[in-house]
Order: structure tokens, then sequence, then C-alpha cells
């Protein structure tokens, strides 16, 4: 405990003496890789505890963000899940687990199942740093920053003890099976904690009548639709360990397994015009998996210059297998795709004066690629090759290696205004060898970022926060030398001259706190360059040419940097946290524009305006109520992808409001029963961007077990 009572540092305490505040409980780390007060850093954070997660019941680990101020949920379809900030996306947004990368080599700028990839039952916080970091982080963080951090175990006395919880759960909406069971043994200075989940979904009921595809290229309409069942499993592991005082090592270890995980809008028409009404397969699924080891030690080194200090080592491997079942079930195809990213990184955090704070750090990553694919039409396999027609993925063997420094630091320049200043070098080299493909390849890019922010506060209660900040974005294996099929009757070629993404980021806002009353909001803007954009070359493909599967031939795709691109918005958000009475509120806004060439549309797969409102009232000190309106605007500002976006209707998303509510009664201590209503309505509605209808009026019944 004295180790983490160190490293937040000195300036957030003799911020709060100076203006006559109370530090705030809620605590942060990603904002300077330390933990600090979210209300002491100029950024815009936003911070969902465990107690939230558990309350809401997230199914993949992006909804646990569902709602909350400055993030908009999007799910393609089952056992998937993104978070949308101020418009960007993907690898566009930075995922940390414990403060690893999650993005990966082939981490694509749109929908991804990768962040699903982490046991939602397993979460001790999830933070959400919204606006431009790679001058802390690096690469990909241009939109923000999303870290999950696993919960840690620790005891306080001499004797070993024993905690554990264990959780059932089972949703009509879903027909929907979820357990889980963690236990720790310890005593002071050591913990070790082990845990398993299962998760079983059917198909979902969405409200009103969906699509039903039967594996063979027909659909029906039913109130279920499918397939978008599916199973999952993860265990987890995790060790604490304190040799001293004031230093801790920790190892930890994350499994979590989705085999045959439906891709549920390749195989249903959904909208779009380039799809001619089509679905893209018959029959598509995922066999994904990630495993992730972890060492961290965190020292303490004193009460001069030299603060702490804190080392990580991990290993991360996301598999990525596929199958596709061409429409006229002719063709078969299997993918098997395999990232193996290590991960390095050091952070050094000094003391140079009583108002001055300044954290040094290093990382580096290296992310080796396998991939391979085969064919089966008509009993003929055929398997990537050189000579082949049939291409895998990424190249075989292909290899991505980033080291970067960073320096950032944080002065009280007097007893009412705080500077935060950051600066990064980073340099990126990858290696596309030959493997099947007829050109190798080579790219390296060097980058310096960096931003500034400061925090004024005007009174004792109100508090002025902005920020300039730039980001930049590496191409990464997936842009670079992605070939085969795509969504929408495309066939991609790989284009090797590529140069980085840049964004410059801008925001303003306040913050009112007094009591149990928190009012914030602010405005935002972006300035995004030599955006990497996926270009038709018009050349087509007949069918059975390069990987084309549709009798009406395919079109020819490549990236480019052709695009630039403007954001704008506004983020709010207001609470109140009563002894008994709680109630929140919050609303998003993004607009954006983009030119590609000459021409000029709204950007890709803007969130409408959205919001939420909700309270939650203790009625009986073992009962508590909670009921929460979630809604969105239209959304028909489409750009030309959006169009033909077999997830989206050209026609514009429509608005929804849907009621959702929660009773929870504790009949005793170490036990919780907890009753969700959901979609109490039955409204049907569609989240925009998403591949799936949101799920029609259901119950979800759980029981919690703390011993």
């Amino acid at each position: 405990m004295a180790l983490l009572a160190a490293l937040p540092g000195s300036l957030p305490a003799a911020f709060a003496s100076a203006t006559g505040a109370e530090p705030l409980d809620e605590i942060q780390v990603t904002a300077h890789r330390r933990q600090e007060a979210a209300a002491r850093v100029p950024h815009w954070v936003t911070t969902v505890s465990e107690e939230e997660i558990d309350a809401r019941r997230p199914q993949v680990l992006a909804e646990a963000l569902r709602g909350q101020p400055g993030a908009w949920f999007q799910q393609t379809g089952p056992g998937q899940g993104m978070v949308i900030v101020r418009g960007l996306k993907g690898a566009e947004i930075l995922h940390l687990v414990d403060g690893m990368r999650l993005n990966n080599a082939f981490f694509r700028t749109a929908p991804s199942q990768y962040i699903a990839l982490i046991d939602p039952n397993n979460l001790g916080r999830v933070e959400l740093l919204r606006g431009a970091a790679a001058g802390t982080y690096g690469s990909d963080a241009m939109g923000g920053v999303l870290q999950v951090l696993t919960p840690e175990e620790r005891f306080d006395s001499a004797t070993w003890g024993l905690r554990g919880k264990a959780r059932l759960a089972y949703g009509t909406g879903e027909g929907s099976r979820v357990a889980r069971l963690g236990t720790a043994a310890g005593r002071e200075g050591l913990s070790i904690a082990v845990g398993a989940s299962y998760l079983d979904y059917g198909n979902r009921r969405v409200g009103g009548l969906g699509q039903v595809a039967d594996g063979r290229g027909g659909i029906t309409r039913a109130e279920r639709v499918g397939p978008t069942g599916y199973e999952a499993r993860a265990q987890d592991a995790k060790v604490l360990w304190a040799p001293a005082e004031g230093h801790e090592l920790m190892l930890s270890g994350q499994w979590f397994s989705a085999p045959g995980l439906p891709r549920y809008n390749e195989m249903v028409p959904g909208y779009g015009t380039a799809s001619a009404g089509l679905p893209d397969a018959a029959l598509s699924t995922y066999d994904n998996a990630r495993q992730f080891t972890h060492l961290r030690y965190r020292g303490a080194l004193g009460t001069g210059v030299l603060r702490d200090l804190e080392l990580h080592a991990a290993r991360q491997v996301v598999v990525d297998d596929r199958f596709d079942r061409s429409l006229d079930l002719t063709t078969d195809a299997l993918e098997q795709n395999r990232s193996t990213l290590d991960g390095y990184t050091l952070r050094l955090g000094l003391a140079p004066g009583a108002d001055t704070t300044l954290d040094l750090g290093l990382d580096r990553y290296v992310d080796q690629v396998d991939s391979s694919r085969r064919d089966v039409r008509g009993g003929v396999v055929t398997q990537n090759g050189p000579a082949s027609s049939v291409k895998s993925r990424f190249p075989d063997g292909a290899r991505s290696a980033a080291l970067g420094a960073w320096a950032a630091g944080t002065w009280r320049a007097t007893p009412r205004l705080a500077l935060d200043l950051s600066a990064r070098w980073d340099r990126v080299e990858t290696t596309l060898p030959l493997a099947d493909r007829l050109t190798a390849g080579r790219f390296e890019a060097d980058s310096w970022t960096g931003g500034v922010g400061a925090l004024v506060a005007l009174t004792d209660t109100l508090s002025w926060a902005s920020n300039v900040r730039r980001g930049f974005r590496a191409p990464n294996i997936n842009d670079l030398a992605q070939v085969g099929r795509r969504s929408n009757n495309r066939i991609v070629v790989a284009n090797q001259d590529l140069a980085p993404e840049t964004l410059w980021s801008f925001d303003t806002g306040l913050r009112w706190r007094s009591g149990p009353w928190l009012v914030e909001g602010d405005v935002f803007a972006s300035r995004y360059r030599d955006r990497i954009t996926l270009v038709d070359t018009g050349v087509t493909y007949a069918n059975g040419q390069g990987g084309c599967t549709r009798a009406a031939g395919c079109i020819e795709s490549t990236n480019r940097n052709v695009a630039r691109a403007n954001y704008h918005g506004v983020e709010a958000e207001f609470r109140y946290d009563g002894a008994r009475l709680s109630v929140f509120a919050n609303a998003n806004y993004t607009r954006g524009e983009q030119r590609t060439g000459a021409v000029t549309a709204p950007a890709n797969r803007i969130p409408p305006l959205n919001g939420t409102v909700g309270v939650e009232w203790q009625w009986r000190p073992a009962v508590t109520v909670d009921a929460r309106a979630t809604l969105a605007g239209r959304q028909d500002r489409l750009d030309p992808t959006d169009l033909r976006d077999n997830r989206i209707n050209p026609a514009g998303t429509a608005g929804y409001a849907v009621l959702d509510a929660t009773l929870t009664w504790q009949p005793r201590e170490g036990m919780e029963l907890r009753l969700m209503g959901i979609n109490l309505l039955d409204r049907a509605y569609r989240d925009h961007g998403s591949g799936i209808d949101g799920m029609g009026r259901a119950l979800t019944i759980s029981v919690d077990l703390n011993f």
C-alpha cells in the first residue's frame, strides 16, 4: 500500500490544497501512465468502475462503455464490439490491457473483434482517455486511449486468508448462460488469484423481425436472428508479491477462446448498394483466441528526485482463424492468422521540485504475423503460394518493430495553474517477406509527437481544462499488405507506398464539482491528414478470379493516403451522488467531414447525437433500483462507404430511445441478486454502424456470492 501511495506524485495534492478543493476518490492511470486523481489532469477521461461494470453485465468489453461520456458502442455481430471516440475507431484508438498494447499489426481502422477477446467478467476498471495521446503512447493514439485494468487482490493480514467470488447469470434475450468463479489466497505482501469464466449465448431476440441465415444461402425472418449464438471460455491467474516495502512484482496470465464465432453480417443481406441485396457468404465464422502473459515491477525509489520505477514485459498471442463458404456453395476458404506481440516498457518517475513531476519512458514492441490460406473448390484443395491464385491475408512471417522514447511532465506554474507537457519520438520498421507474394518490402517511419495542456482553477469548485495534442499512426501490416476478398464485393490488392497518418486535436471545457454534484463539458476539434483509405482502382474481377466468388464479378480496391478529415463536437456530463439517490446524464455530439481527392462527404460511420439519462435509488438498505434511458438521434449523414455498407441503411439509421431497469437485492452479506429488464418497451432499433439489431425486451437474472 505504501507503494500505491507513492505513485500519484505531489501535484494533485498540492493543487487541491491551493484551491481549497478536496481530492476526488476517482483515480485514473491512463493520462500520465501513473495513478492520479481524474479531476487533477487537463485530459478528458471517462472511468467505469468495477461496480458499474458488474451492474451492467456487458457481453463484451466495449459494451462496458455503452452510454458513457464520449463513447459510442458499435457491434458488427455477436461476440464483437468496439468503441468509437470523437469519430475515430479501430486502430485509430490505442487499446491497452494493464498498461500493455492490445493493438497488433493487423488491427483494422474498421470494426474488429480483437478488443472483445478480453473476459468481460474479469474487469477491474475501464478508462477512456479522449483525444490524441501520441505524445505519451505513440502510434495509434489518435482519437484516444482505451485501457482495461484487471482486478488485483491484496491482503493486509500477517496470516493467510482466502476470499472468492462466484457468479451465475441467465438471460432470456439470447438464452445466455454466464458463469464466473474466482478465488484468491494470500497474506500481507503476497496474493495468488485464479479465475475462470464460461459464456454461452444463443440467437438474439430483437424488437421486431430480423434475418435468419440457414448457412446455405437461404434467408428467413423471425423474432430471433441468427446464427448469432456462440460459446467462449476464459481463464486468468495473477500473483502479486512485495519482497520489500515499496517494491512489488506482478505476474499474470489471461486466456480467452471464442471458437466458431458466427460472422452474422457476412451471412445476411443487410443494406447497401454494392452488395446488390446479397450476403457475402453462405456460412462464415471466426475461430478466435487470445493469450496474454505479463510481468510487472513497481518500486518506490525514495523521497528525492527519483520517485518511482515501473517495468513491464509481456507477450500477447492473438489467433484469428476464419472459415467462409461462398454463396454459391462451391468454395470453402480456410484462413489461419496469428499475431505474436512482445512488449517491453519502462517508466521512471521524477520529482524535480515541489511543484513539478516528470515521467521518462521507453517502450519496445515487436510483432510477428503468421498467415496461411487454402481453398476447397469441387473437392480440389488449393494452398496459398507464389504460383497459386490463392493468397494468405498477410505475408507469412511479416514483422513489425516499434521503438519509442517519451517524456511527460506537469508543472504547477502558480497555485491555480497547472501545465501538462509531453513529447515523444517513435521509430517503426515493418518487414514484408516474399512469402506467397511476388514482391517483398520494407517500411520505415520516424515521428516526433507531443502536446500541451492547461488546468486552471477558476474558483474552489470550478476549473477550466484545455489541450492541444498531436497524434500519428504508422501504417501497419494490415494497411500495407492485406490482400483478398473483403466485404461489399471488393478484392483488395496491396500497396506498400504508404505514409504515416497524422492528426492535431484541440479541446477545451469546464468542470464544476461541489459536494455530490459534478458538471463538466468540453468542445473538441481534430484535423486528420494523410488518412489511409481503401479506394477502388477501376479494375474488375470475374467470378473465380483473384478470390472473387460473385457471379456478377468483384471490384478491385487498394489502400492509399488520399483522404483528409475534420471532426468537431461536444461532450457533456452531469452527475449527482447523494446518500441514497444518484442522478446522471450525458450527451455526445460529433460531426465529421472527409475529403478524398476532389470529393467532400460526411466522414465514415459518425455516431448520431446520443446520450443517457438515469437514476439510482436505494429504496431499502438492501434494495436498490436503477433505471436509465439510452437515446440516439437519427443519422443520415453518410459517406460513400456507409452507403454501400450492408450494416447501414442507405436511407439513414433511425433514432431510438431504449429503457432499461435493474432491481438489486442483498438478502445477506456477501450475496447479491440482480434482476435486469432490458429494452422494456421492446423497441426495434440498431446502433448506427452495427451489423445486428439491438436486443428486444428481455430479462436477465443473476446471483453473485462473495466468500
